[in-house]
C-alpha cells in the first residue's frame, strides 16, 4: 500500500514498533531513532516518521505477535512526567510532519494529532488523578485539533467532542467506561 494509506491505517487503527520490519540501511538514511528523551509512548513519534519516510508499505493482517502487558511496567504507571515525555516527543514529530510535503504526512496533518492526544487523554484519565489528569489536560490545547475530530472513526470522535465539552466529564467517563 502507499504510505498515505499505511499513515491513514495507522492512525485510525494504531500498531506497535513491534509490527515493523525495516531495513537498516533505510533507518540509517533517513535518520529514524527514537527520540532518547522519551520514555513512553516513544513508538508512536518514531513508526509516523518511518511510515512517512518510507515509499512503499506492506501490510498484513494476521496477528504475528503476542504482546503481554506487565502490570508493574512504566506503561501502566501513573506517573505525569511520562505523559510530559510522550507529548513532547510527539510535538518534534507534529513539526516534521507540518513541515513534509509528502502524502503520508498530509494525511497524518489530516488527523493523526487528534487521534493521538485523545487516545493518551484516555489513558492518562484511566491511569492517573483527576488532579494530575487536569495538570496534563493544560499541556494539551485540544482544541487546535477540533478540525482533526472530524476524521476519526465515531468512538474517537464523540470522545473527543466530551473531552472538548467538558475534561471532567470526560475523566469520570472514561473511568466509567475502560480500565487499564
Amino acid at each position: 500500500i502507499t504510505p498515505a494509506a499505511a499513515m491513514a491505517h495507522y492512525c485510525d487503527g494504531w500498531l506497535g514498533v513491534y509490527c515493523l520490519i525495516i531495513s537498516r540501511a533505510m533507518q540509517q538514511n533517513k535518520n529514524l531513532f527514537f527520540d532518547e528523551e522519551c520514555c513512553y509512548c516513544e513508538d508512536a513519534p518514531f513508526i509516523t516518521e518511518v511510515i512517512e519516510a518510507a515509499e512503499s508499505v506492506s501490510l498484513i493482517e494476521y496477528r504475528l505477535y503476542i504482546y503481554h502487558i506487565n502490570k508493574g511496567s512504566l506503561s501502566r504507571s501513573a506517573s505525569l512526567n511520562k505523559f510530559f515525555s510522550a507529548i513532547t516527543a510527539f510535538a518534534k514529530m507534529e513539526d516534521k510532519m507540518a513541515h513534509s510535503s509528502s502524502e503520508a504526512a498530509m494525511t497524518f496533518n489530516t488527523f493523526g494529532s487528534a487521534r493521538y492526544y485523545i487516545a493518551t487523554l484516555r489513558k492518562a484519565a484511566v491511569q492517573m488523578s483527576y488532579k494530575n489528569f487536569m495538570i496534563l489536560a493544560k499541556k494539551i490545547n485540544f482544541s487546535d485539533y477540533k478540525n482533526q475530530t472530524s476524521h476519526l472513526k465515531e468512538t474517537l470522535k464523540i470522545a473527543s467532542n466530551i473531552y472538548l465539552m467538558s475534561k471532567t466529564i470526560f475523566y469520570y467517563v472514561v473511568n466509567l467506561l475502560f480500565k487499564d
